[in-house]
């Protein structure tokens, strides 16, 4: 229920804002779309807590900080349409769990 009113809202991070523009893309550009737990589980993969679990398990004790991972998201907002493609979108959103398995880190 909070990861719905969050998704109406608007209160996302920018990797969050990753998988709201993916799925925008692969419905634009690509005539795919992907169930609600796709998106789900992407949205929640990539709160701060997920970021956070997902830094220290890739990095262990020396991982970026979650801020660090968010600027990336930033930088990778800036040109994400340009530079993904409809394979790339499939290749995200098919790779292992059902929300994907990164968001380029």
């Amino acid at each position: 229920m909070l990861l719905a009113l969050l998704t109406l809202t608007g209160c996302r991070n920018a990797c969050q804002e990753v998988c709201v523009e993916l799925d925008t893309i692969a419905q634009d550009k690509c005539g795919l779309e992907f169930s609600d737990e796709q998106f789900s589980t992407c949205i929640s993969e990539h709160n701060r807590r997920g970021i956070r679990r997902y830094l220290k398990d890739k990095y262990g004790e020396g991982a970026p900080s979650v801020s660090d991972r968010l600027a990336t998201c930033d930088e990778v907002l800036l040109t994400l349409e340009e530079d993904t493609t409809c394979q790339d979108i499939e290749l995200y959103f098919t790779d292992g769990a059902p929300g994907g398995s990164d968001t380029g880190g």
